[in-house]
């Protein structure tokens, strides 16, 4: 009993340590945006590789740096595993040698690498564009398929049979976890993001502990000559390609801000022009809104004599910075026009570039509404 407290002790304190590291990094470079990411840091597969690739895709030069980093990246991720696996594995079960442990983790860190990689290159050009929904999309593949990979690394045929209720019960809790966490890391100022990454590494052991357990004492009994991991990964692969059909489908579009603001005259008492920011995928012709005191915001930015230019859908693909910089000129040329404060109306992507320009930008808009 007392060598298992001292192993717990030690997972607890091992997947505590990276998240706690990487908190205090970020927080004295100043990162605030990637704040976020520390708590992943430990966490249970795959949702460590995809923190381990977003951070590659971006901080890499080269494909033969790329590869490199890499390589490394799923030796390391093998080797860290393996002792976690070890010192989270149930006294009561006996334990195969450290060989194959290390043998079967560090070909699981290969196989997970793989299958991750491009959504997390995906989520990377999310962020660049602010688009919510793509974001999301990198994310549904990796939560349907968490709990098939979270036992692969104990288990004999782990490709076959699913996964009990109890461990997806666990794997949807790691999910909550991380979110949670990263999202208090992001908000708090300064310095609170790094107890709050401890103690998601600390959670994260739990979850460790908790998920090797429950693979090894409750095993599937349910399809078990059924090659379910295979079949789960094509449906993964397959779910996000119906989001954007199923955005497109969603009814009373008559009421989004375009419809609302732009196709109706402001009522007499607002004192603010309007600047009404679309969201991404979206195209403007150059139509002129009903009420001279409300502008479309253009991702093309502004003609010689102030009219918001057209433009097409692959316009909406620059960065939120080059973004930003567009609107603070169309925000300045509108205050000048009517001598009115400026409000800002945004939806989807405009919502993010509209609270990143009053954010960062000196500007007569009081107000907004994302």
């Amino acid at each position: 009993m007392l060598v298992a407290d001292r192993r717990l002790v030690g997972l607890l304190l091992l997947t505590a340590v990276s998240p706690t590291v990487e908190a205090v990094v970020l927080v004295s470079l100043g990162f605030v945006a990637a704040r976020g990411l520390a708590p992943q840091a430990a966490a249970v597969w795959p949702y460590d590789t995809y923190h381990d690739l977003r951070w590659l895709y971006v901080y890499h030069d080269s494909w033969p740096s790329f590869v490199f980093w890499l390589s490394l990246l799923v030796v390391a991720r093998g080797l860290f595993h393996t002792l976690l696996v070890m010192l989270a594995w149930p006294a009561e079960v006996p334990r195969p040698p450290a060989r194959w442990l290390l043998k079967r983790n560090v070909g699981l860190a290969a196989l997970v690498a793989v299958f991750v990689a491009p959504w997390a290159l995906i989520s990377v050009a999310a962020s660049v564009v602010a688009l919510s929904w793509v974001l999301l999309a990198s994310l549904v593949p990796l939560f349907l398929l968490a709990p098939f990979l979270q036992r692969a690394a104990v288990v004999g045929p782990w490709w076959r049979g699913l996964p009990s209720i109890s461990l997806v019960g666990w794997s949807m809790l790691n999910f909550v976890v991380l979110t949670v966490a990263g999202a208090l890391c992001w908000s708090l100022p300064g310095w609170w993001s790094v107890p709050v990454a401890a103690v998601a590494g600390v959670v994260n052991g739990l979850l460790w502990n908790r998920t090797v357990r429950t693979a090894l004492i409750n095993p599937s009994t349910r399809w078990v000559r059924v090659p379910a991991t295979p079949v789960a990964a094509v449906l993964a692969l397959a779910v996000p390609l119906l989001i954007p059909p199923m955005v497109d489908a969603v009814p009373d579009k008559s009421l989004r801000a375009e419809a609302v603001v732009l196709d109706h005259p402001l009522p007499p008492d607002v004192p603010q022009a309007v600047i009404v920011l679309a969201g991404y995928g979206s195209s403007y012709g150059g139509e002129q809104p009903l009420d001279n005191r409300v502008e479309r915001f253009s991702y093309r930015g502004l003609s010689r004599d102030g009219t918001p230019l057209p433009y097409r859908p692959h316009d909406t693909t620059i960065s939120v910075a080059d973004s930003v910089g567009l609107l603070d000129e169309q925000v300045r040329r509108l205050h000048q026009r009517t001598g009115r404060p400026i409000a800002l109306i945004g939806e989807s992507e405009g919502a993010i570039v509209a609270r990143t320009y009053l954010q960062q930008r000196a500007h007569p808009a009081p107000s907004w509404t994302g």
